[in-house]
């Protein structure tokens, strides 16, 4: 396996536009998917509380603005993958892929990382119990 040179190491570091947006669309994910429990435990609003709170917006509104914002955020990404030519493709491929797999972890606003067996079970079990041949 060839090793990178020390710009394609430093890259990610730069705060490029399609890790930011990756990173920043993974977190929304999570924080869509986890915001019902987080509010049954009382302790912190949530950014669903906060966003509906500074704009006077309903639960829906609020709900609606961040699937939006993560639908930008994919558009970004994939703007960015088409532009990038610094690094090689495999360094973009495993940025795009954290955030294809935040959109596994917490598709239809599931939390599968604190709730597995929810969202991730099947997942795993096509992996390793009835794996695909190739």
């Amino acid at each position: 396996m060839k090793s990178f040179d020390e710009e394609t190491t430093q890259w990610p570091l730069s705060a490029p536009k399609i890790v930011t947006s990756t990173a920043t669309l993974a977190r929304q994910l999570q924080d869509l998917a986890s915001h019902e429990r987080e509010n049954k435990k009382g302790e912190l609003p949530t950014v669903v509380d906060c966003y509906m709170r500074d704009k006077s917006a309903s639960k829906q509104e609020a709900l609606s603005k961040f699937m939006e914002l993560i639908e930008i955020g994919w558009k970004d990404v994939n703007e960015e993958m088409v532009k990038i030519n610094c690094v090689p493709k495999k360094v973009v491929d495993k940025v795009v892929n954290f955030g294809g797999i935040a959109e596994v972890f917490y598709k239809n606003k599931v939390d599968g990382f604190t709730y597995p067996e929810k969202q991730m079970a099947s997942h795993i079990a096509h992996l390793y119990i009835d794996p695909m041949l190739v």
